[in-house]
């Protein structure tokens, strides 16, 4: 659903360990070239009334590409310890 987004180019989204809810879903977006990286509020708006809201990602995080491994798949571990950052640096709720 995030590649439809027009701002966006490349997404993939793990979850990650957080306080009081259990996990919580961290998109690493790449924007579209020539535009903004979307905020986690535009995606999550945008995401309104496409999905579910507990599928929308909780935390957008910004890349410059995705981290592949050594076959060129999304390399899901380190997406796991960029998302473990990510939700790390958020404020408590």
């Amino acid at each position: 659903m995030l590649l439809e987004h027009p701002g966006i180019e490349r997404a993939a989204v793990v979850g990650s360990p957080a306080p009081v809810i259990g996990e919580v879903g961290v998109a690493s977006a790449v924007p579209a070239p020539g535009g903004p990286a979307p905020s986690t509020a535009d995606v999550r708006a945008w995401c309104r009334g496409r999905i579910a809201d507990y599928e929308a990602p909780d935390i957008v995080v910004r890349a410059d590409d995705l981290p592949v491994n050594a076959t060129y798949e999304i390399d899901r571990t380190e997406l796991r310890r960029r998302a473990a950052e990510a939700v790390a640096a958020q404020p408590p709720r």
